[in-house]
């Protein structure tokens, strides 16, 4: 899955088959806010931001797989889907480049590389979970969000027993603050916290 310059809604951009690609930058663009970005009194470290939007992400993804055949699940996924993009750029362009400079001189590097791979593999995942949802196949959705869901969850454990511990050995306190307040001001520019209107 690749970056590029995807016009109109994915969600209803693609199905099985079809000759447009998502791309990864469209789903951000449909969530970008307006007005000033201002970073809180109390900004975090990157590793506390990450692991507290975790749990964010896992709360809104429980709410599509305990109701998939709701109105909303379209749009809810969507936002997902947004907010995840909004999460693996902060690691994928803030976090991991920080790293990378520390493990030029260090072999013990794989597991980076490992999870840049988890971070492909749910992309492909989550191009299913649109497609079944364009194809209004609801056990379908609900086939491709279980399988999503275990997978996510899998890789956020690895990502806070095996990074997150190996990050905060790696990076000084002050670098590990300065990353989070980058990060606050990434994840202010998209709102994610609104309940979807129910369709008429």
């Amino acid at each position: 899955h690749t970056r590029g310059n995807g016009a109109g809604s994915p969600v209803a951009q693609t199905s099985r088959g079809g000759d447009k690609k998502r791309t990864r930058g469209s789903w951000l663009r449909a969530e970008r806010s307006v007005g000033e970005v201002m970073v809180g009194p109390a900004a975090m470290d990157i590793v506390t931001l990450l692991i507290e939007d975790h749990q964010k992400m896992k709360a809104e993804l429980a709410i599509i797989s305990q109701d998939v055949d709701s109105p909303n699940t379209r749009e809810r996924t969507r936002r997902f889907i947004a907010h995840y993009e909004a999460h693996e750029s902060i690691e994928e362009n803030i976090l991991f480049p920080a790293l990378k400079l520390l493990l030029n001189e260090n072999s013990d590097g794989e597991w980076l590389t490992d999870l840049m791979s988890d971070h492909r593999e749910m992309w492909t995942m989550m191009d299913h979970m649109v497609d079944s949802l364009n194809d209004k196949e609801i056990g379908l959705v609900r086939d491709e969000v279980i399988t999503f869901q275990r997978f996510f969850q899998l890789h956020l454990h690895e990502e806070e027993n095996i990074l997150f511990p190996g990050v905060k050995k790696m990076l000084e306190p002050k670098m590990l603050q300065k990353l989070g307040e980058e990060a606050q001001i990434f994840l202010q520019k998209y709102e994610f916290g609104s309940e979807p209107r129910t369709p008429a």
